[in-house]
């Protein structure tokens, strides 16, 4: 069953686009209590499509806590957006009072896979508290991939007020582009995972020849805490193949650059890695 809820879209299950491979499908400026459309008791999937754009969304503050938010999409089971072009998330929000995400928010897995993508100038705000997470993207219980199969991923000025700045996912994530792959300017307010925060593994994985840029990335600050001023993980970050480049990026507590958890590691098996003018109280990495 699908209606309209206070300028939404809604499935009471699951919600399901489909096109015929030439047609795009563009989400866009919706403002309501819940985001643009949503999935409560089920999945959510835009799949066979040229290009998808979901941008200046806002999921604003609501009187109950019944539902998950997210400014464009959110599933209590699995997001899964499919595209042969570009795919854009930008300019979405949420200040929701429960689990929430800037952008695209589910239960399940989460995965992205277009020719392109970017994700850039999304939060997730309010008082900081545990569900102003991800402020892009939250996988609650699942994992979150994103895949490009021509051109780049840029993951680009995203915000948190508490941790996960673009990327929040309980079990680990992949991040494997066919070119580059920029994770820049983004930040949480008094928590961890400036950029992305994790608690399974993360593997970043460039194109042949291609460059993972990560920088200027902020995890909290010296009063608040903060550790993982790019990323946070309770498991291994795997850095593979191409060049890795990791500058300027700060935390109030551990981990400039990057924060794994004491039983886990960083493994770096690219061509070239280097780490430049990040910073932390507690060290670098």
């Amino acid at each position: 069953d699908f209606g309209l809820l206070r300028g939404r879209l809604y499935a009471s299950d699951s919600l399901s686009i489909t096109g015929a491979g030439e047609e795009s499908v563009s989400v866009s400026g919706y403002q309501s209590e819940y985001g643009a459309l949503s999935a409560q008791n089920g999945d959510i999937s835009i799949t066979n499509v040229l290009d998808v754009t979901l941008s200046n969304n806002e999921a604003g503050d609501a009187a109950m806590d019944d539902y998950n938010r997210a400014g464009a999409l959110s599933a209590t089971g699995n997001v899964t957006v499919e595209a042969a072009g570009d795919i854009v998330v930008s300019g979405n929000s949420a200040m929701a009072n429960y689990t929430s995400a800037g952008a695209i928010y589910a239960g399940g897995d989460l995965s992205l896979s277009g020719a392109s993508i970017s994700i850039a100038g999304n939060s997730v705000g309010g008082d900081a508290q545990d569900s102003f997470s991800g402020g892009a993207l939250k996988s609650d219980y699942g994992v979150i991939n994103l895949t490009s199969s021509e051109g780049d991923i840029d993951i680009v000025n995203n915000s948190a007020a508490e941790s996960g700045g673009a990327l929040y996912s309980s079990g680990g994530g992949e991040i494997i582009s066919a070119g580059d792959v920029t994770i820049t300017g983004n930040s949480t307010g008094i928590s961890d995972g400036g950029a992305i925060y994790s608690d399974g593994d993360v593997t970043l994985t460039p194109g042949d020849g291609g460059t993972v840029t990560i920088s200027n990335n902020t995890a909290g600050n010296y009063d608040a805490g903060g550790n993982g001023g790019a990323i946070f993980s309770n498991g291994t970050v795997y850095m593979s193949g191409g060049t890795f480049e990791v500058s300027g990026n700060s935390a109030g507590s551990y981990g400039g650059a990057i924060y794994a958890d004491a039983s886990a590691s960083v493994t770096i098996s690219g061509e070239t890695t280097k780490f430049d003018s990040n910073s932390a109280p507690r060290g670098a990495v």
